[in-house]
């Protein structure tokens, strides 16, 4: 993760109305500011095939999608991520146009800045939320997608996806994404 914006503690509120008025993305934790980086023609076109595919498997069940310009917020935590892509059908996540707090699914897509943040802190604070049943982090550059999924005991498994023609089966959502529909240029 990239040093904080400044030394400057700021409240939730501060951040809100900074964030709203800025033309500048920052993560929020704990008070401190860190601005979001620039993503790479591949990240995008990754982030992109997601949302897409999402949309269509799961835009008529009600989720809804969003990418990279919603704030997912940690319960609890005075944490606030922008996720590359997410989904929720939570009925609580339409009370703010702004911030979610009960995703069913987080896609961070990963970086040379920003793998090893996704794939540790943020997974650490990402498991914290009681909806979320699956994590999903893409490397954008070569086919390698890790899927973490919540079992029915609350434990998080893990799998990895290295070929063009695996499928991931999200079996509680009731969709199965096809790597090539990942990748697919």
């Amino acid at each position: 993760m990239v040093q904080a914006t400044n030394d400057k503690i700021y409240t939730v509120d501060e951040y809100i109305l900074l964030d709203e008025a800025s033309g500048i993305r920052h993560e929020f934790i704990n008070g401190q500011l860190y601005d979001m980086s620039g993503a790479s023609d591949l990240h995008n076109e990754v982030g992109f095939n997601l949302t897409l595919l999402f949309k269509t498997l799961l835009g008529k069940k009600g989720f809804k999608v969003y990418m990279e310009s919603v704030k997912c917020k940690i319960q609890g935590e005075e944490y606030y991520t922008y996720p590359d892509v997410f989904i929720t059908n939570n009925e609580r996540d339409n009370e703010n146009k702004y911030v979610k707090q009960h995703p069913s699914l987080i896609v961070e897509v990963l970086s040379d800045s920003t793998r090893k943040y996704d794939s540790v802190d943020k997974f650490i604070q990402y498991q914290k939320i009681d909806s979320l049943q699956y994590y999903i982090l893409v490397e954008p550059e070569v086919f390698s997608v890790h899927c973490f999924s919540k079992d029915e005991q609350g434990e998080w498994q893990a799998a990895i996806y290295t070929k063009l023609d695996e499928v991931i089966d999200l079996k509680s959502l009731s969709i199965q994404l096809p790597l090539q529909a990942i990748y697919k240029p």
